[in-house]
C-alpha cells in the first residue's frame, strides 16, 4: 500500500505513480514499443485544421475546406479554443460515469436550461453524442405496437431508433406530403377494419427539420397540419437546422413560423452548429423527465466530457450575439447557387435548398446511364480528387451497404460541398468554377 493524502491508503500496481498527494494513472514506459501492426504502417494522418483550412497528407498546398459541418466557423473561434482549453484545466478530461451514476457536471446542467431557454421550452436533456439522442428519444417513446411515419429520407440515426422500437414502421415518400397523407389515410382504414383503438397505443411522425442526406427542409406547416388532423404527434430532428435555418438560428420551427410546441419532441445537435459534442432534446417536463429514466443513451452512456459542454455554452452565447454569423452562412449559399448555376450545362444536378449549408450535387440522369451505385461513387470519387487538386476539400457521400429495416433504398451517391459563414466569396466562386470545369473535363 501506498499512503497518500491525510493517512489514505491506496492499493496501487506497480505501473502506477503518486504525484503531489493523488494517484496518477501513468503506466510506466514499456521495456520496448512493439513494432506497427499491418494497418497501423498504412493510416493516413488525420487532416489538420487551421481556419478555413486543410492540411491533408499527399496535398503540398493547404485545402480550403468545404467538407466539413461546422457551419457557422465557431470552431476556428480562438475564444471558442481558449474557452476549451479553461474548461480541460478545471473539469479534466472525463465524466468518468452516466448522468445518473456520479456523471453529471454543472455544465451538463447549465447546457440543458440554456437550450431549453433559447428554444423556449420547459425543460432539456442533454446526450453524450447528437446521433444517441435521435435514437434514445425514439426508442424512449416508441415501443412495439405504436406506429411511426417516417420520411424515407431521414438519415440513419433516425432509422436505427426506429428499428430498435419494434414499432410497426409506415414510410412515406421524401417530403411528399400528399404520400403522408395517403399513409395516414391507410392506417385510418387499417384501424376500421381491425376494430383497432386509435388511442390504444402510441403514433407520431417522424423527420428531420434539415435532411442531411438531400440538403432540402421538411415541409413543416403540412405535416403540423396533418399530425394535428390525425392526432399524432410529432419527433423533429434538427440535428443540421439548428444553428443554421430561421433569422435567430432556432432551425426549421422558426424558418416556418411554427410554434416550437407543435413538435413535441424536438431535437438539436451541439456537434454542427456550436462546434461541440452531444445533443439534446427540448420540450415539455413531462417530455424530458420521461427520457431521464428511459433514454438509453442518458441512463448507459457516460456523460459528455465537461469541458465540451462548457464550449457548447459558449458557443451558444456567441450564436446568440452575434447573429449575422447566419446572414452571412445564408449569403454564401446563395453565392453558391448562383454561382455553379450561372455557368452552364454540366453532367452534374444540384436539388439542395437555397436554405441549406449542405449541397448535394449528383449525376444528371443522363450520366448514370446503367451505372451501378459502386460505378458512379467511383467516378464522383475521381471528380473530388480533381477538386483537392485545385485546393478545395469536398466529400462524397456514401451510405452503408447494410440492409436498414423498413428503410427506403440507398440515397445516389452525391459529391457534398458543405459552406460556412467564414468562407469569402472568391472561395465561394473558385470552388464553384472548379468543380464545373472538372466535371466538364471528365466527360461522364
Amino acid at each position: 500500500g501506498v499512503r497518500c493524502g491525510k493517512g489514505l491508503a491506496l492499493l496501487l500496481p506497480s505501473p502506477f505513480l503518486v504525484l503531489q498527494g493523488q494517484a496518477s494513472a501513468v503506466p510506466a514506459p514499456p521495456a520496448s514499443i512493439p513494432p506497427c501492426s499491418h494497418a497501423m504502417q498504412f493510416r493516413s494522418p488525420s487532416p489538420q485544421v487551421n481556419g478555413n483550412q486543410l492540411h491533408v497528407a499527399g496535398y503540398r498546398e493547404p485545402l480550403v475546406n468545404f467538407a466539413s459541418f461546422d457551419f457557422l466557423g465557431l470552431g476556428q473561434e480562438e475564444e471558442h479554443k481558449e474557452e476549451a482549453r479553461l474548461a480541460l484545466l478545471h473539469y479534466g478530461c472525463g465524466s468518468c460515469g452516466p448522468r445518473g451514476f456520479y456523471g453529471t457536471f454543472d455544465v451538463h446542467m447549465k447546457i440543458e436550461s440554456e437550450m431549453a431557454r433559447f428554444f423556449g421550452t420547459d425543460e432539456g436533456i442533454m446526450y453524450s453524442d447528437a446521433a444517441s439522442a435521435v435514437t434514445s428519444a425514439i426508442t424512449a417513446f416508441a415501443k412495439r405496437g405504436d406506429i411511426l411515419m417516417v420520411d424515407e429520407a431521414c438519415h440513419e440515426p433516425i432509422w436505427t431508433g426506429v428499428r430498435l422500437s419494434r414499432a410497426h414502421v409506415y414510410r412515406y415518400k421524401h417530403n411528399d406530403m400528399r404520400d403522408l397523407e395517403l399513409k395516414l389515410l391507410q392506417v385510418q382504414e387499417e384501424d376500421k377494419k381491425l376494430r383497432r383503438d386509435a388511442t390504444g397505443h402510441r403514433r407520431f411522425i417522424v423527420t428531420e427539420g434539415l435532411f442531411k442526406n438531400c440538403g432540402d427542409v421538411c415541409d413543416l406547416p403540412a405535416i403540423v397540419r396533418l399530425k394535428e388532423r390525425f392526432k399524432y404527434r410529432l419527433i423533429l430532428d434538427d440535428t443540421f437546422g439548428f444553428g443554421v435555418l430561421g433569422d435567430t438560428g432556432r432551425g426549421t420551427c422558426e424558418h416556418h413560423k411554427v410554434p416550437v410546441a407543435s413538435a413535441e419532441v424536438l431535437l438539436a445537435s451541439l456537434a454542427h452548429s456550436l462546434c461541440s459534442v452531444g445533443g439534446v432534446c427540448v420540450g415539455s417536463t413531462e417530455v424530458v423527465d420521461h427520457q431521464r429514466l428511459s433514454g438509453a443513451g442518458y441512463v448507459f452512456s457516460a456523460s459528455a466530457p465537461p469541458f465540451v459542454s462548457s464550449v457548447a455554452i459558449k458557443a451558444l452565447h456567441l450564436l446568440e450575439a452575434k447573429p449575422e454569423r447566419i446572414v452571412r452562412l445564408r449569403e454564401n449559399i446563395q453565392k453558391a447557387q448562383n454561382a455553379f448555376a450561372g455557368l452552364g450545362a454540366c453532367p452534374l444536378v444540384n436539388k439542395s435548398s437555397a436554405d441549406s449549408p449542405i449541397q448535394h450535387f449528383s449525376l444528371a440522369p443522363e450520366a448514370v446511364g446503367q451505372r451501378s451505385h459502386q460505378e458512379v461513387a467511383a467516378l464522383l470519387n475521381r471528380l473530388q480528387r480533381e477538386v483537392a487538386g485545385k485546393g478545395f476539400a469536398t466529400a462524397v457521400a456514401l451510405y452503408s451497404g447494410l440492409k436498414i429495416y423498413n428503410a427506403a433504398p440507398l440515397p445516389a451517391p452525391t459529391l457534398r460541398i458543405t459552406l460556412n459563414s467564414r468562407h469569402t466569396e472568391t472561395e465561394v466562386t473558385n470552388c464553384m468554377r472548379t468543380l464545373h470545369r472538372a466535371a466538364r473535363a471528365m466527360r461522364l
